[in-house]
């Protein structure tokens, strides 16, 4: 499955690059890649917990998830930075990404087959 996996990835990369611009989304199922999008706040664990149970409503098993949710934070005075926005970055980039780990990863260990996250 990993194979199968890194081959849809190859092909949307590689489509990318062809493209270097906006790609619809339509052409990715022209060509037998099918793309779900949906939008979740990671900074909220019931919301990772609802992406999931989408994604394996939708797709069946998760072979790959991409936990890469992150606030920049490149030019900015970390004495400036208010305390709303310090919230804001740890809930993304530290709550994000542990509620990835504990709710996706177990997700792709739970069926014993190739995955990566």
């Amino acid at each position: 499955m990993l194979y199968r996996a890194a081959s849809v990835l190859a092909r949307i990369s590689r489509l990318l690059r062809s493209e270097l611009r906006y790609v619809p989304i339509s052409t990715f199922s022209e060509r037998g890649v099918f793309i779900s999008l949906h939008r979740y706040d990671v900074t909220q664990e019931q919301s990772v917990l609802d992406a999931r149970a989408e994604a394996e409503r939708n797709f069946g098993k998760l072979h790959i998830a991409c936990n890469n949710a992150g606030v920049p934070m490149q030019g900015t005075r970390l004495t400036n930075v208010q305390l709303e926005d310090w919230e804001f970055v740890i809930g993304v980039n530290i709550w994000g990404v542990i509620h990835g780990i504990r709710h996706l990863v177990p997700a792709i260990l739970r069926h014993g087959e190739e995955g990566h996250a």
